[in-house]
């Protein structure tokens, strides 16, 4: 038993110390990402997600080839992309260099490419355990990943010269904590990485799912079959967060404000998927949870243009927390198809993910154009929101 509580602490905090990395990298306010909030260059902010975009792709593609290799290079490129999107950000050189954008351009892009490829890093952890210990983790190491964003952020208030500091030793705390997890958590524990949680009633690890050799297109069949509306459910509910935010929707708000509107909702949405999964005895089948959501924030959507800006925040606060909601649901829904061994769970992550992040390049370009239509935002907003519903 004290194997498997260290090996879940380690992947508690380790998780934990990612997603607060790519909190800081490019979904806080506060952001490691050069000019990521400023409307002169916002394309840094664009190019970041374009790049998590990406890797998701890259996954996909890379399983048409020799789909064996694509697992062992994973964290060589997490290493390398996130070192150097930290190397070439311009709040970790300090303005001591006056970089040309394109080198900016580019560490930024692999700021993303390097995000995208450490969750799918996680992801491959998360495989060894059980459904019920993988959803734990996962929710815990979300809640936790509040205390490290929200702690340099406010040292960041304070200090400013600290923020790239601060974001240098989290990047080096993710990668160690990635590199133990993947290794099973040291010596410590080896050979826990099948623990015996069918002993306690819970669901069988998960572990090597895999497709018949040279069939990737059967495999996405299979994916496409096996989730079907919850595919576009994800597309759609994905739009919502990237279009509020890039619309303006919080611009009363200070620096500060915002991150911890977006930390709330980060833990609420995770706690409400904890609830979600203690009620179900971990056995739902987790895309109808976006089945269940979808109608329920469609109707909350409905009261938008009949409230006051000055409450505009409330549903950014819903837009993360549903976004929470999103991106947990996403990775327990690889898990649980992975268990099937239909499809190996980097491809199937893959198309989820691509579906999950893609939309919000979408989402920020029409955000970007209702910010720049000043008196007729909450018009042009509302109309967007209904549409899309």
């Amino acid at each position: 038993m004290g194997r498997v509580s260290g090996e879940t602490l380690l992947a508690v905090a380790g998780y934990g110390c990612s997603l607060a990395l790519s909190a800081l990298s490019f979904w806080s306010p506060l952001s490691l990402v050069p000019s990521a909030v400023s409307q002169e260059a916002p394309s840094f902010y664009f190019l970041v997600h374009f790049g998590l975009v990406l890797s998701f792709a890259m996954v996909v593609i890379g399983h048409f080839g020799d789909g064996a290799r694509v697992p062992r290079v994973l964290f060589a490129a997490t290493f390398v992309l996130l070192v150097t999107g930290f190397a070439l950000s311009a709040n970790s050189l300090g303005g001591a260099f006056d970089l040309p954008v394109a080198v900016l351009s580019s560490g930024a892009l692999c700021t993303g490419l390097g995000s995208g490829f450490a969750l799918m890093c996680w992801m491959l952890v998360f495989e060894r355990f059980a459904l019920r210990r993988a959803w734990m983790v996962m929710v815990t190491g979300s809640v936790f990943a509040a205390v490290p964003t929200l702690t340099i952020s406010f040292l960041q208030t304070i200090n400013p010269l600290s923020f790239s500091s601060l974001v240098l030793i989290l990047l080096l705390l993710s990668l160690v904590f990635l590199v133990l997890a993947m290794q099973g958590g040291g010596t410590g524990s080896a050979g826990s990485a099948a623990p015996p949680a069918e002993a306690r009633g819970s669901a069988p690890p998960l572990r090597e799912p895999t497709a018949p050799d040279g069939a990737p297109s059967a495999a996405l069949r299979q994916v496409g079959s096996h989730f079907g509306l919850a595919l576009a459910c994800i597309v759609v509910l994905a739009l919502f967060q990237p279009l509020l935010d890039a619309s303006g929707l919080n611009d009363g708000l200070s620096s500060w404000g915002k991150t911890l509107l977006s930390q709330g909702g980060n833990i609420v949405g995770a706690l409400a998927m904890l609830a979600v999964g203690r009620a179900t005895q971990w056995r739902i089948d987790v895309p109808r949870i976006f089945l269940f959501v979808t109608p329920v924030f469609a109707t909350v959507c409905l009261f938008f243009p009949f409230v006051s800006e000055r409450y505009w925040f409330i549903f950014s606060f819903v837009s993360m927390l549903l976004f929470s909601v999103l991106s947990l649901g996403v990775m327990l829904s690889c898990l649980q198809f992975a268990s099937k061994k239909t499809a190996p769970l980097l491809l199937t992550y893959g198309v989820l993910g691509f579906c999950l992040y893609a939309p919000g390049l979408i989402g920020m370009a029409a955000g970007q154009v209702t910010h720049q239509l000043f008196g007729s935002s909450k018009l042009v907003l509302a109309v967007a929101l209904l549409l899309i519903v």
